[in-house]
C-alpha cells in the first residue's frame, strides 16, 4: 500500500492515523528505555528528534494502541502510564538568562496546572525539583503511617517521564554573541545538573539537541548522563537507513521515475537500483559512529544514515534539490565561515582531538559543523595514545551548500549571475595555455577575498585559488610538487575534469 508522504510531522499519532511513512525505530526507542539512566541524543536539524520525543510521550502515556504493528507491540514492553514532562526550548527568538528562564518556569507551571498541583511552589531557581517531586507524590500517595518521612534508595511506584527538546538551542542561537552565549551555557547546565538529585523520582530522562554544548560548562560535563549520540548501538535511531530509504524507493517508484525523467535528472530506461544510487549520492553518508569507523573488524558494518528531512522533501516534491540547505538558517554557516575565514583555507578538517564541544567561546570548527549537519565522520584513528577524529561534506547536498556559502562568505559571489559569470571565466582560464590567462584567472581569485590573510604568501595564495575553482564546480587533483613558482605550481596542480555521472551538469553545480 502507497504511504502518503508528508515532511514535517513531528506527531506520532498523525502518522500512525493518517497512513504516513513512518521508519520503525521501536527497536531502537525499546532499548532507549530499558534503563532508568538520564541519556542525551545529539543529532543536526531535520533528523527526526521532536519526532522521538513525541514517540515517547505516547510511548509512556500508555498508548499501546498506536505502536500496533509495530516491534516493540511484540516485545514484552508493558505500556505503563507514566506522568510526563515535556519541554521544548527551541524557542524563535534569542533570549537572554532571565527571559529563558522566565519562559521555563512558565511552561512548568503549565505542566503542574494540567495536573492540578499547586503551582506557588516552584523554586524559581530549581523549577524542576517541587514539580517532579510533587508529580510523583500524585502518582505515588504516601501512606498517612509514613508522612513526612523521606525514602530512602529507590522509592519505586510509578516515576515520572522527563523530555527535554532542543536543549542546546537557546545557545546556538547566541553564537554569534559568545558572552551571551556562555551566560545561556551556564544557566542550562545548571538546570540540567539538577536532575541528578532527582533520578530516584524518574523512570527516564532524556535531552535531545543538536549540540553538546549545554550538557557542559568550563570543560564540566554531566557526569550522570549518558552521551548515547556516538554510540554504535544508536547509530540508527534518527535518521533513515539505506534499507529504510529502499522502502520508500519501492513505494514511490512508479510515480517517481516519470516525474525525474521529465526533469532530466533520470533517463529513460534507468532502473531502481540506478534510483537508489543517484539518491545516496545526493542525501547518503551521515555517520554518527565513532567507535566502529575506528575498529578495522566493524568497518563493514557501519551504520549510515540520510536525514528524514531531505528524503521526505525528494520524495514528496519529486525532485533532487538542496532541501536540508533551505530549511537552515544560512546565518549559522556564513558566520561560522566568516568567524575564523583562514580555517576555511586549506583546512580538511582533519586531526581534531575529540567530537564534543565545551565551550561556546570559540568552538572548534569541526566538531561544530559535524555536531550540526555540515560535516560528518570520515575517520577515526589513534596516533601517539590519542585519538584523532577528522570530517567531510557527507553528500552532494551538503557540498554543494558548502561551496555556496564560502563563495557568498569568502568571496563576495552572492547572486547566481555572478557565479555563473565568474564560472565562465575561470573556465576559459583553465582551458587556456596563455600565461596571461593564467594570471587574470589567479589575480580574479585573490582579488576577491574578502578579509585580510594573517600571514599571507605563496603558499596561502595557492590554497586560495585551489578553494576558488573548487567551489566554483570544477574538480581539483591537487599535488605538491616542490621547489615551483606559484604560477608554475598552479598550472601543474590544477585542472578542470568533467563531473562524474550522476553529479549536476558541469558549471552549474548550483541549479541542480
Amino acid at each position: 500500500m502507497t504511504h502518503k508522504i508528508l515532511v514535517q510531522c513531528p506527531s506520532f499519532k498523525k502518522i500512525r492515523s493518517d497512513n504516513l511513512f513512518y521508519a520503525d525505530k521501536t527497536e531502537y526507542i525499546y532499548n532507549l528505555v530499558s534503563d532508568s539512566q538520564p541519556k542525551l541524543l545529539c543529532r543536526p536539524f531535520g533528523f527526526g528528534k521532536t519526532l522521538l520525543i513525541d514517540t515517547l510521550e505516547e510511548l509512556f502515556n500508555g498508548q499501546r494502541e498506536l505502536f500496533a504493528g509495530l516491534w516493540i507491540d511484540s516485545s514484552d514492553y508493558q505500556f505503563i502510564k507514566h506522568p510526563i514532562i515535556r519541554l521544548n526550548l527551541g524557542f524563535a527568538e534569542p533570549l537572554n538568562s532571565e527571559e529563558l528562564w522566565t519562559q521555563i518556569v512558565n511552561v512548568l507551571q503549565n505542566v503542574a496546572k494540567s495536573e492540578g498541583l499547586p503551582i506557588v511552589h516552584l523554586n524559581p531557581h530549581l523549577p524542576f525539583e517541587d514539580l517532579i517531586f510533587n508529580l510523583y507524590r500524585k502518582y505515588n500517595p504516601r501512606d498517612p503511617k509514613t508522612e513526612g518521612e523521606e525514602p530512602n534508595g529507590d522509592p519505586g511506584g510509578v516515576k515520572v517521564v522527563v523530555l527535554i527538546d532542543d536543549y542546546d538551542a537557546p545557545i546556538l542561537n547566541l553564537l554569534a554573541e559568545p558572552a551571551k552565549a556562555f551566560s545561556i551555557q551556564k544557566n542550562l547546565f545548571s538546570l540540567y545538573r539538577s536532575f541528578q538529585n532527582l533520578e530516584k523520582y524518574c523512570r527516564f530522562i532524556l535531552l535531545t539537541g543538536q549540540t553538546n554544548l549545554g550538557s557542559c560548562c568550563d570543560g564540566v560535563g554531566l557526569s550522570y548522563a549518558s552521551d548515547i549520540s556516538y554510540q554504535a548501538k544508536y547509530a540508527g535511531l534518527c535518521g533513515f537507513t539505506q534499507a529504510e530509504t529502499d522502502q520508500l524507493i519501492a513505494d514511490q517508484f512508479p510515480s517517481l521515475a516519470p516525474a525525474l525523467t521529465m526533469r532530466n535528472q533520470f533517463k529513460p530506461g534507468q532502473t531502481m537500483a540506478d534510483l537508489k544510487d543517484l539518491i545516496a549520492t545526493w542525501y547518503d553518508g551521515f555517520i554518527f559512529d565513532g567507535s566502529t569507523i575506528f575498529d578495522d573488524k566493524t568497518k563493514d558494518k557501519i551504520t549510515r544514515v540520510m536525514c528524514p528531512y531531505s528524503i521526505l522533501s525528494f520524495f514528496a516534491k519529486q525532485t533532487f534539490d538542496l532541501y536540508w540547505l533551505y530549511a537552515q538558517n544560512d546565518d549559522f554557516l556564513k558566520g561560522v565561515i566568516a568567524q575564523k575565514p583562514e580555517r576555511f583555507i586549506g583546512d580538511d578538517f582533519s586531526s581534531y582531538s575529540k567530537l564534543a564541544l565545551c565551550h561556546a567561546e570559540n568552538p572548534p570548527m569541526g566538531p561544530l559543523l559535524f555536531q550540526t549537519g555540515y560535516l560528518t565522520l570520515k575517520e577515526v584513528s589513534l596516533s601517539h595514545g590519542l585519538m584523532s577524529y577528522g570530517f567531510k561534506p557527507p553528500n552532494l547536498e551538503i557540498s554543494l551548500g558548502f561551496r555556496v556559502a564560502i563563495l557568498e562568505t569568502l568571496f563576495n559571489l552572492t547572486t547566481i549571475e555572478e557565479i555563473e559569470h565568474t564560472q565562465f571565466k575561470i573556465q576559459k582560464s583553465l582551458a587556456s595555455h596563455d600565461q596571461v590567462d593564467w594570471e587574470e584567472a589567479f589575480a580574479l581569485a585573490v582579488a576577491r577575498l574578502t578579509f585580510r590573510p594573517p600571514r599571507p604568501g605563496d603558499f596561502f595564495y595557492r590554497l586560495v585559488f585551489q578553494l576558488f575553482i573548487y567551489c566554483l564546480g570544477f574538480e581539483v587533483d591537487p599535488e605538491d610538487p616542490a621547489n615551483h613558482g606559484r604560477l608554475e605550481l598552479v598550472k601543474e596542480t590544477f585542472a578542470a575534469k568533467k563531473n562524474r555521472a550522476g553529479h549536476p551538469p558541469q558549471f552549474e553545480p548550483f541549479l541542480p
